[in-house]
């Protein structure tokens, strides 16, 4: 699907931009005050360096694509003119940066209308950036991916994640993840659901599942797993799921697989 106003030079721009604040995170990565950290919701941490992180990029994205909107996790919010509007989570994986783990994210995606048409997830201390564009292929940085071709559950690597709501629906995310350890080679749980889709489509993971994400933690992962060739839905199957509450993608071999295996809370089995 193209992209109205884009091209390389802008594309290329902004993965340079993008890297220069996950370079500003770094200089401030092991260094927080407690008191810096505040809770935005039930164990959601939230640092003046995700405020500011969000600032530096939405001044990058409206320079870039002028006509666009912006939504922000932090709050940040520009109105558009037409249906392509940015979703920006500055800092996925707030929690393990106050720890000084170093598995976080910056995650940017475009829409048009309700569909991913590019995701930039850059890990600043991991030094590895992911880029898609609907139609043009996944990368890392200039290396091409593509999700895995396992196809036993019995040889795959999940991943899952527990937001910020799991109290309400821990016993179903328990059930869910004692299921997937029995049937596969293991689970991972790393706190960051943007770099568990970026892992997915670089084949790293087999699938990743999760209930109670926002649109800006998982819109950039859909465009690279599935511009990596995978499979991305919500539990219930439907693809139409950027607003959604929960996901899974795969490699698309065991997708049909998981949808059956998975429980999903009842809470979130009218979600639109």
């Amino acid at each position: 699907m193209p992209i109205p106003g884009w091209n390389e030079v802008l594309h290329e721009q902004l993965l340079e931009e993008v890297r220069k604040v996950g370079d500003f995170q770094l200089e401030e990565f092991g260094n927080l005050d407690p008191e810096q950290v505040d809770e935005k919701g039930t164990r959601d941490l939230v640092t003046w360096v995700d405020r500011e992180s969000e600032d530096r990029l939405a001044r990058v994205l409206e320079e870039s694509l002028p006509e666009a909107a912006l939504r922000g996790e932090e709050g940040r919010q520009r109105k558009g003119r037409g249906e392509l509007c940015w979703l920006v989570d500055p800092l996925d994986g707030t929690s393990n940066y106050s720890y000084g783990h170093p598995f976080f994210a910056i995650s940017i995606a475009l829409l048009k209308g309700k569909h991913p048409v590019l995701g930039i997830i850059h890990a600043p201390a991991l030094r590895e950036t992911f880029h898609a564009i609907d139609g043009q292929g996944a990368f890392l940085d200039d290396r091409p991916l593509k999700v895995s071709p396992r196809k036993d559950p019995a040889n795959m690597l999940f991943a899952t994640g527990f937001a910020e709501a799991r109290q309400v629906h821990a016993e179903v995310n328990l059930r869910n993840m004692d299921r997937m350890l029995h049937a596969s080679r293991g689970v991972r749980r790393a706190g960051s659901a943007a770099l568990d889709l970026a892992y997915v489509a670089a084949g790293r993971f087999d699938a990743f599942w999760e209930m109670g994400l926002q649109s800006w933690d998982i819109a950039a992962g859909i465009c690279l797993v599935r511009s990596a060739g995978g499979r991305v839905s919500d539990l219930l199957g439907r693809e139409d799921l950027v607003y959604g509450q929960s996901i899974l993608a795969s490699n698309g071999l065991v997708h049909d697989w998981m949808l059956e295996e998975l429980e999903l809370d009842p809470r979130f089995s009218a979600e639109s």
